[in-house]
């Protein structure tokens, strides 16, 4: 895909180096730096990535070469600055691939939500989608005159109710009163 990994970043930081590996090298300046002297050697042989000495010192030199111990912290010098350059140039990879990440979800999202727009137009001005909503709007018109019918109808039949409960209501009265009247009538003509 066109991106390096750590691991290959790494490695080609390493070959630019000579192939020595930064924790070797660091090993190697440890190693020389903190070796004693021994009593038959006063001063401590330069040890390179093989382990071989510098310069030709032998054990037998009593005293300390200044030249190697400048040499010694030039090259210390040199490997700090090799690392720093190396932590320098990682922080900024890391945050270059962080910003490409944003870009790349950015410009996703920003399609995805074109994408859904064009959608939601193309679609509300398909005839199908005109076409259905036509008849809904005509099927809540209708809805709505059915539902006005209905209460008006409602209103009628309890009104028509009311009419035959007190209709009835009269007939019973009026049955009565006329019972009444025919017994009194019966009572009258039979003495």
């Amino acid at each position: 895909s066109g991106r390096m990994t750590l691991e290959e970043i790494m490695a080609a930081v390493e070959k630019d180096d000579g192939g020595a590996s930064f924790s070797e090298t660091l090993a190697d300046i440890d190693a020389v730096a903190s070796k004693p002297p021994s009593p038959g050697s006063v001063h401590a042989k330069a040890v390179t990535a093989d382990s071989t000495p510098e310069n030709g010192c032998d054990a037998g030199e009593s005293s300390a070469n200044p030249e190697e111990i400048a040499q010694l912290k030039k090259s210390l010098q040199d490997v700090q600055a090799v690392a720093e350059s190396r932590d320098e140039k990682i922080s900024e990879l890391l945050s270059e691939r962080e910003h490409h990440l944003k870009q790349i979800n950015d410009l996703v999202l920003s399609k995805k939500s074109a994408e859904t727009c064009l959608r939601e137009e193309s679609i509300r001005k398909s005839p199908l989608f005109v076409e259905t909503l036509s008849r809904l709007n005509e099927a809540e018109r209708k809805s709505q005159e059915l539902e006005s019918q209905t209460s008006k109808i409602m209103a009628k039949w309890s009104a028509a109710k009311g009419d035959l409960d007190l209709a009835k209501k009269t007939l019973v009265e009026m049955e009565e009163k006329h019972s009444r009247r025919w017994a009194e009538l019966v009572e009258q003509f039979s003495e």
